[in-house]
């Protein structure tokens, strides 16, 4: 298990995210230089906006794949969101993220994470 913290910004405004992720050893294709394979047990976010509202996500597809020689990782995710507060109590919809990044210590989980997140929000 792996929580991971930062800074966002996006078409919602800018948030605080949090992301807690566990993955399991799965042997499937990386490409070149990436030799540790890993799929998706689960992800939780919470992003928290300036008003204190959050939205909620969560996902158990993905994979990720790491380099045992240098550190960096990339990968995908696909989920949904379920719910909020504030102004996102009630919101429904599914994302998919694709992300890098450097530092993958199966330890402490992934350190410099880099991303981009698109779907669609449903507001009640």
């Amino acid at each position: 298990m792996d929580l991971s913290l930062a800074d966002v910004q996006g078409t919602l405004g800018s948030a605080k995210l949090a992301i807690t992720m566990e993955w399991y050893i799965y042997p499937h294709e990386c490409r070149e230089g990436y030799d540790l394979p890993f799929a998706l047990v689960n992800t939780a976010v919470v992003y928290t906006f300036a008003d204190q509202s959050q939205l909620f996500g969560f996902s158990q597809s993905g994979w990720l794949c790491g380099s045992s020689t240098t550190g960096a990782y990339c990968g995908e995710e696909h989920g949904v969101y379920n719910g909020g507060t504030g102004r996102f109590e009630g919101a429904t919809g599914e994302w998919t993220t694709k992300f890098d990044g450097v530092n993958l210590d199966p330890a402490i989980g992934s350190r410099s994470l880099r991303g981009t997140a698109n779907g669609t929000l449903v507001m009640p």
